[in-house]
């Protein structure tokens, strides 16, 4: 696989992903806030830090409580989960975008995932429709379950209370059965279908692994990756392109990857082989 191809496929996949709890630094001196312009995504954290002077941070329209940064109080922290763009200033220096003035600017939240709610005795919505590369959500609302493809297009999964999420790629357009082994068959009881539109965007002339599942459930310090080719590798990787985790898989059989020591955040999850490369969004918790 050629470098250039698994750069522009991580692009795209990180340009679709918001970065969770990250923590931005606006250095506030004499006459300036630096960086005067930052952008950041819903909910993360701006950290005010006092380089000199005394300065009262102001909203220019009353969006938070003004507050002090000086030797006094060195610091003070600010979230912002609503997108918009937000203008400030300090009052002793500056008024709104005139003097000592600032911006920042929340981005709007990527696309939610397609979910699927599990039930007792029932998949909300039954009948699901998405583009190629989609990920859809399984998440428990109650009972146990274990979701089962009618062909065997990914390998059975559990949603239960100890395992309440899981997510699932599929990039062939088609229809695609399934079902709760427990509570139903192929296309009785318990059962549902994914349908899949559309021809997938291509990243490089590879094919991703034929047989592929990428399971992670938020809140566990696990991944686990099925795979059909012998010669695959799990990759965890930051959303600054950085390698922080990498496994080879066994064929045809569950691999366990070990994310417990990752600070919380949003990562990327790589399946690569000599066929091409499929990934997916990891919000480890």
């Amino acid at each position: 696989m050629k470098r250039t191809n698994l750069c522009v496929f991580l692009a795209s996949l990180i340009a679709s992903t918001s970065v969770i709890a990250v923590t931005h630094t606006v250095n506030v001196s004499d006459f300036q806030f630096s960086p005067q312009m930052l952008t950041i995504d819903p909910g993360d954290t701006v950290e005010f830090v006092w380089v000199s002077g005394s300065h009262p941070v102001a909203s220019d329209d009353g969006s938070w409580t003004t507050f002090s940064i000086s030797g006094g109080n060195p610091s003070n922290e600010l979230v912002l989960t609503t997108p918009g763009t937000y203008f400030y200033h300090c009052t002793a220096h500056g008024s709104p975008q005139n003097g000592m003035w600032g911006q920042i600017t929340v981005s709007s939240p990527p696309p939610i995932l397609a979910t699927v709610q599990v039930a007792d005795s029932t998949f909300t919505p039954q009948f699901l429709t998405i583009d190629p590369g989609d990920t859809v959500e399984f998440v428990w609302v109650s009972g146990d379950h274990l979701v089962e493809s009618d062909d065997g297009s990914w390998p059975t999964f559990p949603i239960t209370a100890a395992d309440p999420t899981q997510h699932l790629i599929l990039t062939t357009p088609g229809t695609y059965f399934y079902h709760c082994q427990i509570h139903g068959g192929p296309q009785i009881g318990m059962w549902g279908q994914i349908t899949v539109t559309g021809t997938p965007a291509s990243v490089s002339e590879a094919t991703p692994p034929e047989t592929y599942a990428i399971m992670h459930s938020p809140g566990q310090d696990v991944i686990r990756v099925w795979c059909s080719e012998s010669d695959a590798s799990a990759q965890v990787i930051s959303v600054l392109g950085q390698v922080c985790s990498l496994s080879p898989t066994s064929q045809d059989a569950w691999t366990t990857v070990d994310v417990s020591g990752l600070p919380r955040g949003n990562y990327i999850v790589l399946l690569a082989s000599d066929r091409g490369i499929v990934g997916s969004r990891l919000i480890h918790r």
